[in-house]
């Protein structure tokens, strides 16, 4: 788990690049990117399944954010998108999902800026990187 959380990380750690405003193609790719490849590590087909489908979930939430969130909120807000059985036979989800979602959305609020609409932008970027790179896993 390790490895797939440090993987993550590490793609999210382009989203450092870029000019001055939001680029919102370099988010959604990063974030993408770092959640195929997150998911590519896990071997078994079923598990791989049930985390892409639990990131697709993750969207609609990240989706409703409306101001600058700290961690914790993000973290909350995972918390309430997961389903209880979900949490109780997978923590490894979470444990993917938790530190991906959060560090895409810090990264790319201290590069781009913490305004409102910025903010907003970027979240949306990532529930879309979310959806595209765990799409067909």
């Amino acid at each position: 788990m390790k490895k797939l959380v440090a993987t993550a990380v590490l793609c999210v750690a382009l989203l450092g690049c870029g000019g001055s405003g939001v680029n919102d193609q370099l988010i959604i790719n990063g974030v993408s990117v770092a959640t195929s490849t997150g998911l590519s590590v896990i071997k078994d087909a079923a598990q791989r399944h049930l985390i892409a489908d639990l990131l697709q979930g993750y969207a609609p939430g990240l989706r409703t954010i409306t101001n600058n969130p700290t961690p914790a909120q993000l973290s909350a807000l995972i918390d309430q998108y997961t389903p209880a059985d979900i949490k109780e036979k997978y923590p490894q989800a979470v444990a993917f999902a938790t530190p991906l979602v959060i560090n895409a959305v810090e990264t790319a609020i201290s590069h781009y800026g913490t305004n409102t609409a910025s903010v907003v932008k970027i979240v949306n970027d990532v529930a879309t990187g979310l959806e595209i790179g765990s799409a067909g896993n």
